[in-house]
Order: structure tokens, then C-alpha cells, then sequence
């Protein structure tokens, strides 16, 4: 018996909230690349994407690098296309990013559809730190967009916020007290400023 989990993700893109929802699963991955799967042929990978389980995103991804179309995945899936579409843009990312020289406009890219600097840097062959020094360089920051907690009734109080490589930061500094709570799993890490 497998219980039911989720996982809450907010990103400004359907690509950037999926690739932190992978990071949230608890299952210690990063990206769409879920070991053991490279290993199998073709064949088992067309017969894998009719089990309906919590694989089922991971072979997906795997399918599209093996250029088996988003049609016939949707066939054999009946996921609608706009989903498998989504993952494919990731995909198509981690591939540019093996074969296209590091440089900040795709750097940016990559950052937009939510990959982190180490799955960037396991694909360009670039090292974390060169990552980092890129971004640094370059402004390429994340800044901070707020969940109107009161969809437009009346002034949120107590937004929420997620990050996003966005150009604008929604973040207005106050000297007001404030709380921040850091999540993962079932724990909660309060600090008060």
C-alpha cells in the first residue's frame, strides 16, 4: 500500500514549479534524470510509460530523450499533450545545456525553467563555483514574488513568497518584525528578526 503525498510548488512557469516539485519529493533528486532508467532499451521504455505510477514523470522524461514523440507518448499515456509538452521544454534544456558552451543568456534560460546551479553544472561540465561566479557576474539573482494570501480583497498582511528568476522583486523592505519559516518535509524551522 503506497500512501498519497504532495508536494506545493510555486514558480511564475509550469516548468520552474515541476522542477521544484522533483526537488520537494523527498526521493533525493534534483531533475527529471532518475537513475537506472538510461540503462533500459527503447522497447522497456515504451512498455514502462503504461504504468500508471510515481515513475510515470521520470520515464516520460526519459521517453523524450530517447526522441519518442509527444504524440505517441500521449497514445500510450493519454496525458494531454500541453503536460508532456511542458516536460519535453526541460528536456530540450538539459540537452543545450550538454552541447551549447555555458554563456549568460543560457544560463538565464536555465535558470527561468527552474534548474539549480548543480544539475546546470552536472550538465555543462562546468563546476558549481564557475556557475556561481556566472551568476554573479551577470545579476543573474533570484528575487522574490508575493502569493496575494488575500486575492485582492483587501492589503495582504501576511503574504507568502516564492523565488523566481524574474527581473522584478516584489519584496518590500520594512523595519517591521519579521518571521521567517523554512519548510521540508514535516518540519518547520521558525526565525524571528
Amino acid at each position: 500500500m503506497k500512501a498519497t503525498g504532495e508536494v506545493m510548488a510555486i514558480a511564475p512557469n509550469l516548468e520552474a514549479g515541476l522542477m521544484k516539485a522533483i526537488r520537494s519529493l523527498e526521493e533525493n533528486m534534483d531533475s527529471f534524470m532518475m537513475p537506472g532508467l538510461q540503462n533500459l532499451e527503447k522497447e522497456e521504455i515504451l512498455e514502462k510509460l503504461k504504468d500508471v505510477d510515481n515513475d510515470r514523470i521520470f520515464v516520460i522524461a526519459e521517453a523524450i530523450r530517447r526522441e519518442i514523440s509527444v504524440e505517441q507518448i500521449h497514445e500510450i499515456t493519454t496525458i494531454d499533450r500541453f503536460f508532456i509538452g511542458t516536460i519535453y521544454k526541460i528536456v530540450r534544456m538539459e540537452n543545450e545545456l550538454m552541447i551549447n558552451e555555458m554563456n549568460p543568456r543560457l544560463l538565464l534560460r536555465a535558470k527561468k525553467l527552474g534548474f539549480t546551479d548543480k544539475v546546470i553544472s552536472n550538465l555543462s561540465g562546468k563546476t558549481e563555483a564557475e556557475i556561481l561566479k556566472m551568476r554573479e557576474e551577470n545579476a543573474i539573482v533570484a528575487n522574490f514574488k508575493m502569493v496575494d494570501t488575500c486575492a485582492a480583497e483587501f492589503e495582504a498582511r501576511t503574504p507568502y513568497y516564492y523565488s523566481s528568476y524574474d527581473e522584478e522583486n516584489e519584496v518590500k523592505s520594512t523595519n517591521q518584525k519579521k518571521i521567517l519559516v523554512l519548510r521540508f518535509g514535516t518540519y518547520s524551522y521558525w526565525t524571528r528578526n
